[in-house]
């Protein structure tokens, strides 16, 4: 299914706040999220795409994406059939907007981005040794020490093709029976660096599930919940929900593990206002949090820690000696406030 962009933008101007054109980066529209709202950030942030060239939705407060169609559906309210109809009074014909048989892909939600190349496995990367793309994201796998990592994945990809995940560090993550189920790619090219695209990416039209499950210690008593994947690569038992609302399939996945106590550790509150708001939230939903000591403050996250100490894990320990609830976690966060 293509839809027109010129449709596709007239739905974006009609039905969302604050709609721009990049001027620096050709066919990306940005906006506040209509499904989210924004969030806390409502009038301040915008954190709604649209890219045209990969005729793609993303939120990166939502931390997912939709096609067009999808998008429309939900934001508009519209069915296929009212959308069809609009595009046809729009000046388009079916036969414009409708790939032929031949070109329909399915989509096999087990798989990576299209053409993926395995960064982990020497022969791969010796033969596209000279790809740029591939240079950058070793760069990243080593600077940022995951290929080192204590809770490191099995493997580490990036798309040469993929429409949207092209050139981006690929993420797996697997299930519990050892499956790639779900993905995140991250941005490494400095184009992509540079401007408004989002940094991470989620796989399109799949539900996320929860990073580092399949590496789960039975000997140990807790489970460290992380937003991003990279963080939670660095302790033992660290897994990553990609936001911080577990989603259904998430829930059902961690309920396999209740026997495990829970503890959020999520960036360092003491010099990240977000941080301390989700932190906050976290205390109020009546969870166990990390809560970073002074000694710290100046580390933006756990993957900083290991980088700046040349280490390659943060014991559970030590979490679980810096995690509260209740009201003594709310008073130790108020301190980091006014340090």
């Amino acid at each position: 299914m293509v839809i027109p962009t010129e449709y596709i933008i007239v739905k974006i101007r009609q039905h969302t706040k604050r709609p721009t054109k990049l001027k620096h980066r050709v066919g990306v529209y940005n906006f506040e999220c209509p499904i989210c709202n924004e969030g806390k950030s409502a009038g301040k942030k915008k954190r709604g795409y649209f890219m045209a060239d990969e005729g793609y939705f993303y939120c990166h407060n939502c931390n997912r994406g939709w096609t067009p169609m999808t998008w429309i559906q939900q934001v508009c309210g519209l069915s296929y059939k009212d959308i069809m109809t609009e595009i046809n009074e729009f000046g388009y014909s079916i036969d414009d907007i409708i790939e032929p048989q031949t070109q329909i892909k399915k989509v096999d939600f087990g798989t990576l981005p299209e053409d993926s190349i395995n960064l982990l496995d020497p022969n791969q990367v010796n033969y596209y040794s000279q790809n740029t793309a591939v240079q950058q994201c070793l760069k990243i796998i080593q600077q940022r020490r995951l290929n080192l990592a204590i809770n490191r994945p099995k493997t580490l990809w990036v798309s040469l093709k993929d429409k949207v995940h092209k050139n981006r560090l690929c993420i797996p993550f697997y299930d519990d029976d050892n499956q790639i189920r779900f993905y995140q790619t991250r941005a490494v090219m400095p184009e992509d660096l540079n401007d408004n695209r989002p940094k991470y990416l989620s796989k399109l039209n799949s539900d996320k599930r929860i990073y580092g499950i399949n590496n789960i210690d039975s000997n140990r008593d807790y489970i460290f919940i992380f937003e991003g994947p990279i963080d939670s690569m660095f302790t033992v038992n660290g897994v990553a929900i990609c936001g911080l609302h577990l989603t259904n399939i998430q829930k059902q996945i961690l309920q396999r593990y209740n026997l495990y106590k829970q503890i959020w550790v999520l960036d360092n509150q003491i010099i990240d206002k977000a941080s301390k708001e989700k932190t906050m939230e976290l205390i109020d939903r009546g969870e166990r949090v990390f809560i970073w000591p002074e000694k710290l403050k100046k580390y933006k996250d756990f993957n900083d820690i290991c980088i700046n100490f040349e280490i390659n894990e943060i014991s559970n320990k030590f979490i679980i000696d810096n995690s509260f609830e209740g009201i003594e976690a709310k008073t130790r966060l108020k301190i980091n406030q006014h340090r």
